[in-house]
């Protein structure tokens, strides 16, 4: 009985039909055993993504998806194409911070006392021990400290405020994934820039518009200020005396205009602002 019991204990099972194997044979692509008659007729999902790239297929680097490719098809036309017309983001559900415990919500509580959010444990007032209830437990003769706390720091945040996008605070994936769906779809640029030497940016110009763009990864920054002026129709002029135009990336840093773009992070946003005439 133990012989027989060690003789179950060499083999290992088909992961096909279950039935112990010998001499299993394993799948070059899943690595899973399978016996001799179950390793034809296995179905390999990894099998299938190899073989559309052997065949010739390439992978997007947008939306991860492969596009199939013929013998005579160029590459650059075929993914521009995709992107036009098919190329979408996967919409990712935006999740709401709770202000006390820090924990994720799908749905957003505001609490209509303090006006922040919170999770479903702390949205009541008395969870949270809004400022609200500390209000009406205050004498209506005596002037409340907390009241005058906010005027202050409400005063003195609207003198220091600075425009800037986007205007509410929110969830920095989220508003990651929503900059780059929409330069994907309102972006412009030259089609006979490689796919391969493409950045893609939200330009802020000094109107304050929203545009996309994209570039040559290789120009050079005062390059890219010509490229946006001739695409969005602004007057740009090289008199020595006239007004010149000027890049600021994200952080607010200037960018010199013998800088190459490469330097710069992909749907990243960069701003267009007018300099003062040299004198």
């Amino acid at each position: 009985m133990s012989g027989s019991q060690e003789t179950l204990d060499i083999g290992t099972k088909c992961l096909g039909c279950g039935l112990i194997d010998f001499l299993p044979i394993k799948c070059s692509y899943c690595h899973n055993p399978f016996c001799n008659k179950c390793i034809k007729t296995h179905q390999c999902d990894k099998a299938k993504k190899e073989l559309q790239k052997e065949k010739g297929s390439v992978q997007c680097p947008i939306c991860q998806k492969y596009i199939q490719l013929d013998k005579e098809d160029n590459l650059d036309v075929v993914i521009n194409k995709h992107i036009e017309n098919n190329c979408r983001l996967e919409p990712k559900k935006e999740r709401f911070i709770c202000d006390l415990c820090g924990k994720t919500e799908l749905v957003e509580i505001i609490c209509a006392g303090c006006h922040k959010n919170y999770c479903v444990e702390h949205r009541n007032q008395s969870t949270h021990h809004c400022v609200a209830l500390t209000h009406k437990t205050q004498p209506c003769n005596e002037p409340s400290p907390l009241n005058n706390n906010f005027i202050l720091e409400k005063s003195s945040s609207i003198f220091k405020s600075q425009k800037s996008y986007p205007t509410q605070p929110v969830n920095k994936q989220t508003s990651n994934a929503q900059k780059k769906a929409f330069i994907l779809k309102n972006a412009l640029g030259n089609k006979t820039v490689p796919f391969n030497c493409r950045l893609y940016f939200e330009v802020i110009l000094p109107n304050e518009q929203r545009k996309a763009l994209w570039i040559n990864k290789n120009w050079t920054c005062g390059k890219v200020i010509d490229v946006i002026c001739t695409e969005f129709g602004l007057p740009n002029t090289n008199l020595l005396n006239a007004p010149k135009y000027g890049l600021v990336d994200e952080n607010g840093e200037q960018l010199n205009t013998t800088m190459t773009m490469n330097k710069l992070t992909n749907f990243s946003r960069i701003t267009l602002f007018l300099m003062k005439s040299e004198e």
